[in-house]
Order: C-alpha cells, then sequence, then structure tokens
C-alpha cells in the first residue's frame, strides 16, 4: 500500500497528547491543523517543526 498524504486536524495540541499527536502526524508527513487554547508552547512547537 501506498503512503498517503492527508490533512489532519488535531485539538488540544499546545501540550499533552494532542502535542504528541500533532508532532507525530506532522513526523509522518500529513498536513496538521492544530487547535489550541493558550499560545505558550505553540511557537516553540511551531519552531521545532521548521527547522528539524
Amino acid at each position: 500500500m501506498s503512503a498517503m498524504r492527508r490533512v489532519m486536524l488535531v485539538t488540544g495540541a499546545s501540550a499533552g497528547i494532542g502535542r504528541e499527536v500533532a508532532t507525530l502526524l506532522a513526523r509522518e508527513g500529513h498536513a496538521v491543523y492544530a487547535g489550541v487554547r493558550r499560545l505558550d508552547g505553540v511557537y516553540e512547537f511551531a519552531l521545532r517543526r521548521a527547522f528539524r
């Protein structure tokens, strides 16, 4: 089966399980839209993703 890039929506992505799921999906090559309530920690997540 070939790998298919999908668009994923993850809520609670600023911390905890939501953050880890968003990170894992992004590493697998999916386009991830991350919903958050708090902005603290999101910048670090975005920078880590942009400069890997």
